[in-house]
């Protein structure tokens, strides 16, 4: 488990000057929740209809688990998230010239100019001041329909889950379109090796953006990257990470539009998105804009979360990530990957330690973020 802002921080500038060869402007077909292959908590539950469930998944290379999380349950998450929000928009007020900081029952301050909102890349990814120990994070986590979904999944009692962070979208404020990538080495890992996953707090439509996969495009990893001059440059570079960006002008990519495989989904609250990591996908923004007058609101908001088996983790490993919990680091889906405690850039590390410490004192009231003697005992198990 790379720190996500590690991560971050090594391909930000590679980024910058690749964006327009990768970022793509294909449309997505959208589906609505009434077009969709869905299924419920009790098919999961279910050996009869799970059967279907893991043959969708299969098949197309995702599976969305429908109102997994109760009314009640969301709101609780969407609470956590909010303090941990409006905690990490404090210690960035502290440590800036900024005297304001962001209320989560006041919209005019969640614009940029008027009040520090939490860093965030991509898709409206929030990858700093510790969001993968957040309380919020850890409440999704910890739930146990969450925990035995991916039971059902891998088809054991024990897993371990990941440290990812938290999402949150303002429609004032547009995110990343059309990055289209895979979150597995094809060079390094040939075949199946996880799923990503996501919890989804906010409902999504067809103008509020939101979660783009391509059906199928797992069945085209590793052949189409391996020995492909598109991808050659940049898997030699990638010295066994995992994130491969889509060339835009990849011819495979008019295909999959020609076939309709580009679709963009339509969750409801308390749903579970689930994907193979060999699945193309990405997220576009909203289309709709804030008109004037209009009050701002969140038009995205979901925790990330995928979890492997407990064996497939070395004892070594799991005490790295013990220590990654009262670290306060925030990682990948990988939940087998973890690495070395302070070997970051150190600028970025020394940031990310300061934010973590801020987190921590702005937030101890409220139990923000959490350090593994705070947990309980169903988190730290998960460990």
């Amino acid at each position: 488990m790379e720190p996500l802002f590690f991560v971050v921080s090594i391909i930000a500038h590679r980024l910058l000057t690749r964006r327009a060869s990768w970022h793509s402007k294909l449309a997505a077909r959208y589906i609505p929740k009434v077009e969709q292959a869905r299924w419920a908590i009790a098919d999961v539950a279910s050996e009869q209809r799970f059967t279907r469930v893991l043959d969708h998944f299969r098949e197309c290379g995702y599976v969305v688990i429908s109102g997994v999380l109760d009314d009640e349950e969301v709101e609780s998450a969407m609470f956590k998230l909010w303090d941990y929000l409006e905690t990490a928009s404090r210690v960035t007020s502290s440590s800036s010239s900024s005297s304001s900081s962001l209320s989560r029952d006041s919209p005019s301050t969640w614009t940029r100019d008027s009040t520090p909102w939490p860093a965030t890349v991509e898709g409206g990814i929030l990858p700093y001041f510790s969001s993968g120990q957040s309380s919020a994070a850890w409440y999704i986590r910890s739930n146990e329909k969450i925990i035995n979904i991916f039971r059902r999944f891998w088809g054991v009692d024990r897993v371990l889950t990941s440290f990812d962070g938290i999402l949150v979208w303002r429609k004032s404020v547009k995110t990343e379109t059309g990055w289209f990538h895979i979150d597995q080495n094809p060079t390094r890992k040939h075949s199946f090796s996880t799923l990503q996953g996501l919890v989804n707090l906010v409902p999504s439509s067809k103008t509020s953006g939101g979660n783009v996969l391509i059906e199928t495009s797992h069945k085209d990893f590793p052949q189409h990257y391996e020995n492909n001059p598109l991808y050659s440059p940049r898997l030699a570079e990638l010295n066994g990470e995992d994130w491969l960006e889509i060339v835009s002008d990849d011819p495979i990519l008019k295909r999959y539009k020609k076939e309709r495989k580009i679709v963009q989904l339509e969750l409801g609250k308390g749903d579970v998105l689930l994907w193979d990591s060999r699945t193309v996908h990405c997220s576009n923004s909203s289309t709709s804009k804030l008109k004037e007058g209009e009050v701002d609101r969140i038009e995205r908001a979901a925790v990330l979360v995928s979890m492997i088996p407990e064996g497939r983790v070395s004892e070594e490993c799991r005490k790295e990530r013990r220590a990654a919990v009262d670290a306060g680091r925030t990682g990948s889906h990988w939940v087998d990957k973890v690495a070395v405690l302070g070997a970051e850039r150190e600028e970025e590390a020394a940031l990310e330690r300061e934010r973590h410490e801020g987190m921590k004192r702005e937030g101890e009231n409220l139990g923000v973020i959490l350090s593994f003697s705070e947990m309980t005992e169903q988190m730290r198990e998960l460990i």
